[in-house]
């Protein structure tokens, strides 16, 4: 449950899970209220914890972009990883650090690019913003993984 007092209507991506809102880019959502792979989170004598807790967060990741968002094969790819927050509460980007490795490892392992060397994927640096300029895309905080096909290397459409 979030910060607010008041129920808000979830939009079509919350609700699905996903969504294609232009040929070429797709929205992955999901709802985690907070971020479940901080960078100083369980280390040392939790390892197993924490690979546990990693393995959840691709698997999860990789079958709403594998089986629910259906993203073809694209060649080459634009990933963005927002966290969509409720409160003014000071955050690090920095800490997003082992999420985006294992959300952007999922789109790999889904078979969206063979790999996610910058060559075939460009990782934009993530993002914390308020719902507030989602813009309608979220109505509660999450967490967004963008995915935009780019044009393929060698000229012709990735896709």
């Amino acid at each position: 449950m979030s910060a607010r007092t008041t129920p808000v209507e979830r939009t079509e991506l919350e609700v699905r899970g996903w969504s294609n809102p232009a040929p070429g880019m797709w929205h992955v959502h999901f709802a985690w209220p907070t971020n479940p792979l901080p960078m100083n989170g369980p280390k040392g004598a939790n390892w197993r914890r924490a690979a546990v807790a990693e393995r959840d967060v691709r698997d999860h990741a990789q079958q709403l972009i594998q089986q629910f968002a259906r993203i073809p094969a694209l060649g080459r790819c634009r990933a963005l990883v927002t966290w969509w927050v409720t409160t003014n509460h000071v955050r690090d980007v920095d800490n997003l650090g082992r999420l985006e490795k294992r959300l952007f490892d999922a789109i790999v392992r889904a078979g969206v690019v063979a790999d996610d060397r910058p060559a075939l994927m460009v990782k934009d640096r993530a993002a914390i913003l308020p719902v507030s300029q989602s813009a309608g895309l979220v109505s509660d905080r999450g967490f967004t993984l963008t995915i935009i096909r780019l044009d393929d290397p060698q000229g012709g459409d990735a896709a």
